[in-house]
């Protein structure tokens, strides 16, 4: 069987450079697949974050996904899902903490839809770590959709990965 899997991306970001507490970075991608029938996926995002002050930083986010799918037959059928998203996280006491809200909201041309709402508050113990405990909670489903959010507590651990790390590893360890 002959299969033929073609993708392609593009991409752009934007960064004034006057004003860099803005950043934008927009993306689109298409896929054609042809096995047993031909199959094209169109998805695009595009995702925003500004810093309204040292403190407070904004995001947003708007993403789709457009599929068409014929059969060797000549049947078919396509389908539209969309995401919105908005958030915002605060730091404190010396940007050693952070709280942060986001809400979300996704759809498809059948009707359906999913919302989604979470805050965090973080933990900065040392530079390059961060600690938070969050809580998310999601209604309604999409067919096909992925795990956006589950409902309930987490603990998130992070950590920068750059040359400084590795230093504070050696310091732990006695090197």
């Amino acid at each position: 069987a002959d299969i033929q899997r073609l993708r392609s991306r593009i991409g752009l970001a934007y960064r004034p450079l006057d004003d860099t507490r803005l950043e934008v970075l927009a993306w689109y991608e298409n896929r054609i697949e042809q096995k047993h029938g031909r199959s094209v996926t169109h998805l695009w995002s595009v995702d925003a974050s500004y810093e309204a002050d040292s403190n407070l930083r904004l995001n947003g986010k708007y993403a789709g996904q457009h599929q068409s799918y014929t059969s060797e037959i000549g049947t078919g059928g396509d389908g539209l899902t969309q995401l919105i998203q908005a958030g915002a996280l605060y730091e404190f006491g010396d940007d050693r903490f952070q709280i942060g809200a986001n809400a979300a909201y996704l759809w498809d041309d059948a009707g359906n839809s999913a919302r989604g709402l979470g805050a965090e508050i973080g933990f900065v113990p040392t530079k390059g770590t961060q600690i938070g405990l969050g809580y998310h909670h999601s209604t309604g489903q999409v067919k096909g959709q992925s795990a956006l959010y589950q409902d309930g507590f987490y603990l998130r651990l992070n950590l920068l990965l750059d040359n400084s790390l590795w230093g504070k590893l050696d310091g732990f360890l006695g090197n």
